[in-house]
C-alpha cells in the first residue's frame, strides 16, 4: 500500500493576492482601450518594444507629460501592472482616488519631503514591479521644451540598480488624430552603483535624462519631415 505524502499548503501573503487582483485590473483596462479608446484617442508606440523583455525584471518607466492620456501607453509594452506615481492632490477627488487605488498608484507631495513614496516605489520594484515616473510634475503646455525633470528617477534607479526605460509622448493626444510614443533602450547609470553619490549627480543624471528623451522627440519629428518630403 502506498502512502501519500503530504507536501505543506503554500501560504499566499496579503501581497501576493493584491498582486493578482493588479495584473488583472491592469488585463481589464487594456481590453477596455483596445475596445474604447483606440478608436477615440488613437496613438502608434515606436523604437525599443520587446515585449517580453520588459518583463524580465523589474523597470523603472519615465516619460514627459502633456495629457492624463499618458498614462496608457506604458502597460502595452508589458503584460505585467505598473505603479503610477502621482500627486497625492488626486485623492482628494472621488473618482480619481478610486482610479488610482484601484491602479495601485503611488502618492507624491509637490514638496517632495515626504520619503513613504520613495520607500513604497522601492518596495514595488523589489517585488519584481515596475514603475512610472513623470518627472515634470504636471502637464506641459508648450512644445518648444520640457519643463524642469523633479529629482528622483535617477536616484531610485541608482539605488536600487534598476534600468529605466525611456520613452516620449511626440504630441498632446487628440480625439480621432494618432498620437506617437518613441520608447527608448533601456539606461543604467552603472558607473554610479557601490558609489556613495550626492544631490548634484542625482540632478545630473536627471537632466541627461531630459535630454535623451528631449532628443528621441526631435530625431522622431525631424524623420516623419523627411519622410513626407521624400512621398
Amino acid at each position: 500500500m502506498e502512502q501519500s505524502t503530504k507536501y505543506p499548503e503554500k501560504k499566499v501573503g496579503r501581497r501576493d493576492v493584491e498582486k493578482t487582483k493588479l495584473a488583472r485590473w491592469f488585463n481589464l483596462l487594456r481590453v477596455l482601450e483596445r475596445i474604447f479608446v483606440r478608436w477615440w484617442r488613437p496613438f502608434r508606440l515606436h523604437g525599443y518594444l520587446p515585449k517580453p523583455g520588459y518583463n524580465d525584471r523589474s523597470y523603472i518607466f519615465v516619460s514627459n507629460h502633456y495629457s492624463v492620456f499618458d498614462i496608457l501607453y506604458s502597460p502595452f509594452v508589458t503584460n505585467k501592472p505598473v505603479h503610477y506615481v502621482a500627486k497625492s492632490d488626486l485623492w482628494q477627488k472621488r473618482f480619481w482616488r478610486w482610479m488610482c487605488t484601484k491602479s495601485g498608484a503611488i502618492p507624491v507631495n509637490r514638496d517632495g519631503r515626504d520619503v513613504k513614496p520613495v520607500m513604497d516605489m522601492m518596495r514595488c520594484l523589489k517585488a519584481g514591479e515596475h514603475v512610472v515616473i513623470f518627472p515634470e510634475g504636471t502637464r506641459n503646455h508648450s512644445y518648444e521644451s520640457f519643463l524642469p525633470f523633479a529629482p528622483g528617477a535617477a536616484m531610485l534607479s541608482i539605488r536600487t540598480r534598476t534600468p529605466i526605460v525611456p520613452y516620449c509622448v511626440v504630441y498632446k493626444n487628440s480625439y480621432f488624430k494618432y498620437n506617437h510614443v518613441v520608447f527608448g533602450e533601456p539606461v543604467e547609470f552603472t558607473e554610479y552603483y557601490d558609489k556613495k553619490v550626492g544631490e548634484e549627480v542625482y540632478r545630473e543624471c536627471d537632466e541627461k535624462l531630459r535630454e535623451l528623451i528631449w532628443n528621441m522627440r526631435m530625431e522622431f519629428i525631424e524623420s516623419r519631415a523627411k519622410k513626407k518630403k521624400s512621398t
